[in-house]
């Protein structure tokens, strides 16, 4: 009789916008040849992402995005975002948006998982609404500034998750305003009353 195969203990899959460190004392496990791993999986998917779309820039962050599990609705929203012109850099920042976004409990609906996570559309929307391209601490700031403006400003019995609230005054700013500028002129109003 042949040898059972050894039981090996898989990794939990990173949160996102977080790549998975590499465990020495985990080896990779056993797979047939014609397997890929998980890494190796994603790398392939990021090396004809990044060919496709002349993303070289953005190589490295895609690989360590896609790898996860679950990952076809994640390439599909980069796909789609980097053809409405993400950059790397703003993909960057936006996973380190999407991962903090996830952290913060009281970001999320009531009701639904549907906005657990930052959509991609909204997040762009909120860098891009910046001067330049802003770093982590500049827009975690502003988002925790936004929520307590959201609190005050917006029904939350209309929108209940914050990421509809976040939506509303985004539509409700002015586009040609830096938005940090805008939240100040709104913050006076609203707080002075």
């Amino acid at each position: 009789l042949p040898p059972l195969p050894q039981r090996i203990r898989m990794p939990a899959p990173a949160l996102p916008g977080q790549a998975r460190s590499p465990d020495p004392a985990t080896p990779e496990p056993h797979l047939p040849p014609s397997r890929l791993t998980r890494r190796q999986r994603a790398v392939r998917v990021a090396v004809r992402i990044s060919e496709q779309y002349n993303w070289q820039r953005g190589f490295l962050a895609l690989a360590d995005a896609l790898d996860r599990d679950n990952w076809g609705k994640l390439r599909e929203s980069i796909e789609r975002e980097i053809e409405q012109g993400m950059t790397p850099e703003e993909f960057e920042l936006m996973l380190q948006l999407r991962a903090y976004w996830h952290e913060q409990t009281h970001f999320q609906s009531p009701y639904t998982s549907r906005y657990d996570s930052l959509p991609w559309g909204l997040g762009l929307a909120l860098i891009r609404r910046s001067a330049g391209v802003p770093c982590l601490d500049e827009m975690i700031i502003l988002l925790d500034r936004l929520y307590e403006y959201a609190e005050v400003a917006c029904s939350k019995r209309a929108l209940p998750a914050f990421a509809q609230r976040l939506g509303a005054i985004l539509d409700r700013a002015d586009p040609d305003v830096d938005l940090e500028y805008w939240l100040c002129a709104q913050e006076a109003q609203c707080f002075s009353r």
